[in-house]
């Protein structure tokens, strides 16, 4: 992991706060990083993910890897607002929207 990419996930602890920073591989916990900052983090945090991930591989993560960690409306932030997701691209809100119950 790049220097700058280790002390940045450093300094956002309080984002990824179910993990140790330090010890996040920014490869195997790509989706976590991703879903994480988008629900939790600062816009400045999100023009680093954006840096750091190109638009189209947070896209395609987002999409491929959901997680049932935003409200509707950082939700609907981050598929119109952040990631521009046409009305045919939209994701089912059931498997990102944490007031809904999980699939068995």
């Amino acid at each position: 992991m790049k220097q700058s990419q280790q002390s940045y996930l450093s300094k956002i602890q309080g984002v990824v706060w179910s993990r140790d920073a330090g010890s996040l591989d920014m490869e195997k916990d790509k989706a976590y990083i991703i879903h994480q900052i988008l629900m939790y983090g600062s816009l400045e945090d999100m023009q680093w993910l954006k840096r750091t991930y190109s638009l189209q591989n947070i896209k395609d993560t987002f999409m491929r890897q959901p997680s049932k960690v935003y409200t509707p409306q950082a939700f609907h932030f981050v598929t119109h607002a952040f990631l521009h997701l046409q009305d045919n691209e939209q994701p089912d809100e059931q498997s990102y929207l944490k007031t809904t119950p999980r699939y068995s």
